[in-house]
């Protein structure tokens, strides 16, 4: 199988091993001035990268034709040098926000300054491609690759971050795409009844991969977010974010990038990187 792009989906869809040129950046002032407007994941209002020196994370829409193209704000990363990054989300149980994970993940790489980002969607249900397609970011490209021949030639991909959002349920597919990992996130909800899906994931990736386990739609302050993340730390494997239960991270392409989602992938991020000491 390879990896096909529709007519009508030729805005972010490419084949595998393709290369896409990225939109112009927005940098000055006066173009952040231009946008259409600005979503509600602006920090502060008038806020702009190119006055600001290192503002946070902002997602602005701006029309581009009949699309709302999202532009994350840049801000480039010190810790970043070049190096090609993969970053697999990964589980093999379903609804467990994998793809708003990988969507989110993708984003926030554009704003911290990742050069270039790809957000390989290996789902044959393509629902991170339709989210895009629906939603485009600047600068963010989406391969897809359902099959283990089209992500092995996704990943093979020089320079930058990619993001790979996997499927539930093929364990084949999830295992190429960790055993080619530099950092593997693994989605999960509180509750006992999640842990045994996120057990076989780990048993998935290679030894010494770099690990870790993102709470979604969390209620905070509950007694089994406590238990849950104490759970997990008790096995060793950290938790590297709590991902709050909110109607704007949850709606998909229906929503804009909600600043609160922005602000808690960028954590999830900075310590999937993190390079070992």
């Amino acid at each position: 199988m390879t990896a096909r792009a529709r007519p009508s989906r030729r805005l972010l869809r490419i084949r595998a091993g393709q290369t896409l040129a990225p939109p112009a950046r927005v940098r000055s002032c006066a173009e952040c001035e231009r946008l259409d407007e600005v979503a509600s994941a602006v920090a502060a209002p008038g806020a702009c990268s190119a006055a600001s020196g290192s503002p946070p994370l902002a997602a602005v829409d701006r029309r581009l034709g009949a699309k709302t193209v999202v532009v994350v704000r840049r801000a480039r990363s010190p810790s970043y040098d070049g190096t090609v990054m993969n970053l697999v989300v990964a589980n093999v149980k379903g609804g467990v926000g994998k793809t708003t994970t990988a969507v989110y993940l993708a984003a926030v790489a554009v704003g911290r300054g990742y050069d270039p980002v790809v957000l390989v969607d290996a789902d044959r249900q393509a629902s991170a491609a339709e989210w895009l397609e629906e939603r485009p970011i600047e600068e963010l490209t989406v391969v897809e690759a359902p099959s283990e021949r089209t992500l092995a030639r996704a990943l093979r991909r020089r320079g930058g971050l990619t993001v790979v959002d996997t499927p539930p349920g093929d364990q084949r597919l999830q295992q190429a795409a960790v055993g080619s990992a530099d950092a593997v996130v693994t989605p999960t909800r509180a509750g006992g009844v999640e842990l045994s899906s996120v057990l076989l994931t780990l048993e998935l990736i290679p030894a010494r991969r770099r690990r870790g386990i993102v709470v979604c739609s969390a209620r905070l302050g509950t007694n089994d977010l406590e238990a849950t993340i104490a759970w997990w730390e008790g096995q060793g494997v950290p938790v590297w974010g709590v991902i709050p239960e909110r109607v704007g991270i949850a709606a998909g392409p229906e929503a804009r990038l909600y600043r609160e989602g922005l602000e808690r992938y960028a954590g999830v991020l900075r310590r999937a990187l993190r390079r070992r000491r």
